[in-house]
């Protein structure tokens, strides 16, 4: 890591504010999805930013749900690289945790709302919506003020 120069810590700071001014609407694609008896476990990933601009940055949610006591955990991570090519490196400063407080199922939809656990950002909505449509084979979660659309893969 000694080859890692200011200038090219610099880039990578200010390759996350890019990846956020461009997010826009982005599809999401759920990499895999899991219901073992009452909880629900999901992973999801989106390329940012949205096209017909080349994805630089990835966008996953990864999940656990009970689904019967309305609790469970979702990680918002960003990492460099488009979804094809992602590497294990990530803009920690966009890493968030946010504590589930209730879901409304139906045969083939969850609503997950969460809150943020810990800090934020100034401006950053403390409160996220997360919809699951698992008979389309969609999800939608915000990142930063934007809704954005993911496709399912289970």
């Amino acid at each position: 890591m000694s080859d890692f120069t200011r200038r090219d810590f610099l880039k990578v700071a200010g390759a996350g504010g890019a990846v956020i001014a461009g997010s826009g609407l982005a599809v999401f694609k759920l990499v895999g999805a899991n219901r073992s008896g009452d909880t629900f476990t999901f992973r999801a990933v989106a390329g940012l930013p949205k096209q017909p601009l080349p994805a630089y940055a990835t966008y996953v949610l990864d999940g656990r749900v009970d689904l019967v006591s309305g609790t469970g955990v979702v990680r918002r991570t960003l990492h460099a690289g488009a979804p094809e090519a992602m590497s294990a490196v990530m803009f920690d400063e966009f890493t968030r945790d946010l504590r589930v407080t209730s879901v409304q199922r139906t045969p083939s939809r969850l609503t997950i709302r969460t809150v943020l656990d810990g800090s934020g950002y100034v401006g950053e909505a403390p409160t996220a919506t997360i919809h699951v449509d698992q008979q389309k084979g969609e999800v939608r979660a915000p990142f930063f003020g934007s809704d954005v659309d993911m496709a399912l893969n289970p």
